[in-house]
């Protein structure tokens, strides 16, 4: 059981130096609260932070939506919002909101991913959409704050 513990650890670490070396960002994504505090700033969230979303993948119990954003090294002019899946029991937001911001990123889009409210955490039921339709109209009236100003815009959704 040790020897697994230990490998595990061992390619978590080793993983980690390789992401780091490998990785060149121009920009942190930063995280803002969506409904309470859009017009601030937001918390930068670190490489640390981006792998343990990676590594745990599916989140829940999240009391107030949010929306990162991850800045494009080269801005092509075109945004995305993400809402990761889950089927309402959770938000993947590990490999279907980071891993594609990520991706997207290195072909010049300008990436935000959705972290929305959950019906069975106790939100009525069209919170999730009414999170969503909230990130897209903030992402479109925010345009000129993010690079060169997005001029093409797009939503990616996610099934759980």
């Amino acid at each position: 059981m040790m020897i697994i513990k230990k490998r595990f650890l061992v390619n978590v670490v080793f993983g980690s130096v390789l992401c780091m070396f490998f990785c060149s960002c121009s920009q942190l994504p930063c995280e803002m609260i969506l409904w309470s505090q859009a017009d601030s700033q937001g918390q930068t969230l670190n490489n640390r932070a981006l792998k343990h979303a990676i590594a745990r993948n599916c989140i829940n119990h999240i009391p107030d939506a949010t929306l990162t954003y991850f800045p494009p090294k080269n801005v092509n002019g075109t945004a995305v919002v993400i809402c990761p899946g889950g089927g309402y029991g959770g938000v993947c937001y590990g490999r279907e909101g980071v891993v594609v911001a990520q991706w997207l990123n290195k072909l010049g889009v300008t990436v935000f991913v959705l972290k929305y409210r959950l019906p069975r955490e106790g939100f009525v039921h069209p919170s999730p959409l009414l999170d969503a339709q909230r990130a897209i109209r903030y992402v479109r009236s925010n345009a000129d704050k993010y690079g060169d100003g997005p001029t093409d815009g797009a939503y990616e959704s996610f099934r759980g």
